[in-house]
């Protein structure tokens, strides 16, 4: 795990908060909108993390990352589409985008299985 990257963070805090700030207006419902927040706080720091860790050097952390970025552009798209303006070809995108990001946060956790698995055949060896 790698430290968390403060000023990485506030971007990603700061994108966070304007992309809620520009969609809350449409939103009716306090309920609503205290979970939006919620959520928008839970994917831009999953995006924040990912972001982190790919200083590590490993592929498996340029896959977080762009299953991080996917899974943000899957949410965004469909709060667009619902709260703002439909788009085009919205439920394919959202999909598409969604299975995509799904595979790369999955691939992003082979590396450490990998290395467990060699561990112990190693350890069972001697």
């Amino acid at each position: 795990m790698q430290p968390p990257s403060r000023r990485l963070g506030c971007l990603m805090a700061a994108a966070g908060s304007l992309i809620y700030a520009c969609i809350i207006p449409s939103v009716h419902g306090l309920s609503l909108r205290c979970i939006g927040l919620l959520y928008t706080c839970l994917i831009f720091t999953m995006l924040w993390r990912a972001s982190a860790r790919l200083n590590s050097g490993a592929w498996t952390s340029v896959s977080a990352l762009l299953g991080a970025v996917l899974f943000v552009a899957s949410d965004l798209s469909l709060v667009i589409d619902k709260f703002l303006v439909p788009l085009p070809a919205a439920h394919a995108f959202v999909m598409a985008t969604y299975y995509l990001a799904q595979l790369g946060i999955a691939l992003s956790c082979v590396d450490s299985h990998i290395r467990h698995t060699g561990e112990l055949s190693l350890a069972h060896q001697q």
